[in-house]
């Protein structure tokens, strides 16, 4: 969370310090009626949050199939990096295993 920790003025509790500055802008006061270490969060929910990065319920399912294309493409990449060396020892035995042959016949 992104709480911002301040002093109101003497005498003032935080929410009615805040109460102008809520009218207009979005966000929480987590301790009104304290009348310090007012505790404030520019964003009321998480979805006001994750708005900020594009990011929406409405594109769900756009985001859960890059999430497996992204898991797919990277197990991809695994198995070819750890497979292909594999495959390339096992033409080289193969291959110095027909030259033994043909030498000895």
């Amino acid at each position: 969370m992104e709480i911002n920790i301040f002093q109101p003025p003497p005498d003032t509790t935080c929410g009615s310090f805040l109460a102008p500055f809520l009218a207009y802008s979005p966000g929480v006061v987590y301790n009104p009626t304290a009348t310090e270490n007012c505790e404030y969060c520019r964003y009321g929910t998480g979805d006001e949050y994750l708005a900020t990065l594009a990011v929406g319920w409405s594109g769900r399912w756009r985001d859960f199939g890059v999430l497996w294309a992204y898991v797919a493409f990277n197990i991809g990449v695994l198995l070819l990096l750890t497979g292909l060396p594999r495959w390339i020892r096992g033409r080289r035995r193969a291959a110095e295993t027909k030259g033994i042959a043909k030498a000895v016949k």
